[in-house]
């Protein structure tokens, strides 16, 4: 281990001021602080050779970074950070993902991408050449320290009997890749499906909590994705997390693991496969606590090879052995130079090394150790700071991305289904917009709506319009709307009921698909500005409150206190207190309380 002499500096996050700004989150903590579990957490990052320079930090409001447009932080050796927010994303049950671009992106690479969730900050810093992870310790306290990449361990399997890297670059490489032609057209995302499982060991092993890696994973690789497209390819994938499940399975060699993974009826794991035809997922990743960094089970797959293993400590250390391993599933392999094939087909599938060794991108690797990885596939259409990142002849990733990505993307997808959100409650004359969501379908293809509407008593429909939304007036009856969604041939339905409230909010008789429990549901949009969506459902009719909170308890306004029917009902909060003035960016509380029920959500406003 590098400089073992802990740094105490004085670390201020600082989170802009005037209206894009809120009070420090982070103060300086000493190590005395620690209990002894937050203490055994920071030996475990303190014994890692591949880092160095600590900070220790409590965190007072993680979640004010949810709303906040810029970032400072003050780090070790006059380092000082500025990050502009670039995007903020919901993930799990109130949980963030946060990207900032250091200095207004003046150079190129640089990054703050976090992961905020109830335990605490996840993070990763590129910054000045420097790569740096935060951890939560426990309670409020974090750990940041700097990365050693030159202190990496081994990435790839050696050959037992010479020592020497293997000119291998998955677990089973049976055939050349066939070649495949760059198309140009206008760069359009295909989503690719995930589901990752994970062992008890990676979930104990896991630094920080297990979930923030799984999403980090994706988050990380999606970022590598948008920095390497551009206009000359046709595609390119985003990743999303489908599904996480925990496997109870007792860790093996890296190759032991990943064949009992592939196989369905060997007793090992054997579940993942009903869950994978469940959730639509085009591929499954392992994570495991043994073993080297990742193994894939082939270049180029089918569908039914689409697996892969990945050290959970090598993801969240070095932030690509997810992408990396999900690059060879596509097609993508190493340098040139570790190629085992003759240089005939795909010649151009290789990552892309400097060669002054300054940084490699995410598919190139080295047997001990390594360079600078920057957060780009190779593609000789691209440049990191003034250097091109591949050739067309021999290095172009995001090629094979681009050109594979619509067979990846449809290994598998669910069903096709359809529902119509929106209010079920409007006044006459009240203009209103519904949206239809789909899940499953293939895809890759596009989805068409036909949206139709009649009055009760009628029973004939009569044409609406097309699109993902539709606009509706009501007048003086009820309104009873239907979409059609089709995906590739298939079809679904769903009817959405809206209800003439007359003189007041709430219907009087018909109710969309009546409930039988009560529901608070998440609003949306979340992060939102300046107003949201609230949907709630009581299985019967009752006094009713709905109310607005602050992250103090003081209550900012009283959207519903009233006697209401059963049924699902829908509103807007237009972000305004009851002094009828917009409220501040913040974290935000909405309670609904009857005589059987009562919930809370919190909800983010953005400025």
């Amino acid at each position: 281990m590098k400089n073992v002499l802990i740094l105490i500096a004085t670390v201020t996050l600082i989170v802009g001021q005037d209206k894009d700004r809120s009070k420090p989150v982070f103060s300086k903590i000493s190590e005395n602080e620690l209990s002894s579990t937050e203490r055994q957490r920071l030996n475990r990052v303190k014994g890692k050779t591949i880092t160095y320079n600590y900070n220790l930090v409590s965190v007072s409001n993680p979640r004010n970074l949810v709303t906040s447009k810029i970032l400072s932080l003050n780090l070790y050796d006059n380092l000082f950070i500025e990050a502009t927010r670039k995007m903020v994303e919901p993930w799990g049950e109130n949980n963030y993902s946060w990207i900032g671009i250091p200095n207004e992106g003046k150079v190129q690479g640089e990054y703050v991408i976090l992961e905020l969730t109830d335990n605490g900050i996840t993070g990763y810093i590129f910054y000045k050449g420097k790569k740096m992870n935060i951890t939560p310790l426990g309670e409020a306290r974090h750990v940041i320290y700097t990365l050693d990449p030159s202190e990496n361990g081994l990435e790839h399997p050696l050959e037992y009997s010479t020592g020497s890297l293997k000119k291998r670059h998955s677990a089973k490489e049976s055939s050349s890749p066939e070649n495949l032609e760059k198309t140009i057209t206008n760069p359009t995302s295909r989503r690719v499906d995930v589901l990752v499982a994970y062992t008890t060991a990676a979930k104990n092993g896991a630094s920080p909590n297990i979930a923030s890696i799984i999403n980090g994973a994706k988050t990380f690789a999606n970022q590598i994705y948008n920095n390497s497209k551009d206009s000359n390819l046709s595609y390119y994938p985003q990743i999303d997390i489908v599904h996480q499940v925990e496997v109870s399975y007792t860790e093996q060699t890296m190759a032991i693991n990943l064949s009992r993974l592939v196989n369905s009826s060997d007793t090992y794991m054997d579940n993942l496969h009903t869950l994978r035809t469940q959730y639509g997922a085009d591929i499954v990743i392992l994570f495991t606590n043994t073993g080297n960094c990742g193994l894939a089970y082939d270049i180029q797959v089918s569908s039914s090879g689409a697996f892969a293993v990945v050290k959970v400590d090598c993801e969240y250390t070095q932030r690509y052995s997810f992408t990396h391993e999900i690059g060879h599933l596509f097609g993508s392999k190493h340098e040139l130079v570790l190629d085992s094939y003759p240089c005939e087909n795909f010649c151009y599938g290789h990552g892309f090394t400097a060669s002054n060794n300054s940084f490699q991108t995410v598919m190139a690797v080295k047997a001990w150790g390594s360079i600078n990885r920057i957060l780009y596939l190779s593609n000789p259409d691209k440049s990191y700071n003034g250097t091109t990142i591949g050739s067309s002849a021999d290095e172009d990733n995001m090629r094979v991305h681009d050109v594979r990505v619509i067979t990846i993307a449809n290994f598998y997808h669910r069903p096709l289904s359809v529902e119509i959100s929106g209010i079920t409650d409007m006044f006459k004359y009240e203009s209103e917009t519904l949206e239809a969501d789909f899940e499953g379908g293939n895809e890759t293809a596009s989805t068409s709506y036909q949206w139709y509407k009649r009055l009760p008593p009628t029973t004939s429909w009569t044409t609406l319009g097309t699109g993902q939304t539709q606009n509706i007036t009501m007048y003086v009856n009820d309104i009873e709307v239907k979409v059609v969604a089709t995906n590739s041939g298939d079809q679904a339905t769903d009817t959405h009921y809206i209800n003439y409230a007359g003189g007041g909010w709430f219907p009087k008789s018909r109710t969309n698909k009546p409930p039988t429990n009560y529901s608070l549901k998440q609003n949306y949009p979340n992060p939102f500005n300046p107003s949201t969506s609230i949907t709630f459902d009581i299985p019967k009719a009752g006094f009713v409150q709905l109310i607005i909170f602050d992250i103090t308890g003081r209550k900012i306004k009283t959207l519903i206190n009233n006697n209401i029917e059963l049924g699902q009902h829908s509103l807007v909060w237009d972000g305004k207190n009851k002094e009828d003035k917009y409220v501040p960016a913040g974290i935000y509380f909405y309670r609904l309380i009857t005589e059987d029920f009562e919930k809370t959500n919190k909800m983010v406003v953005l400025k």
